[in-house]
């Protein structure tokens, strides 16, 4: 069985990372590529504006099932627990 874990978090915005917006993303909508050794990932605009996110410090709810499986139908990936 695969485990699709939130793996991943992008920053937007802020400047000095005060006011920044991350937006966790799960593993699974994540790919590597060996050429630029890093992750990529292929988000729209729409994807973007509907997923969950928080700004700042403030802490992300990891432990909120329903908040994980929200991440989890915008970008169209498997829940772990499923």
């Amino acid at each position: 069985m695969a485990h699709n874990l939130i793996a991943g978090v992008l920053s937007f915005g802020g400047f000095l990372h005060f006011g920044e917006s991350h937006f966790p993303v799960p593993c699974a909508a994540l790919s590597y590529n060996a050429v630029l050794q890093a992750y990529e990932v292929d988000i729209t605009d729409e994807q973007l504006h509907d997923a969950p996110f928080c700004v700042g410090d403030l802490e992300f709810d990891w432990g909120d099932r329903s908040r994980e499986a929200s991440i989890h139908k915008v970008y169209h990936t498997a829940h772990y627990w499923e």
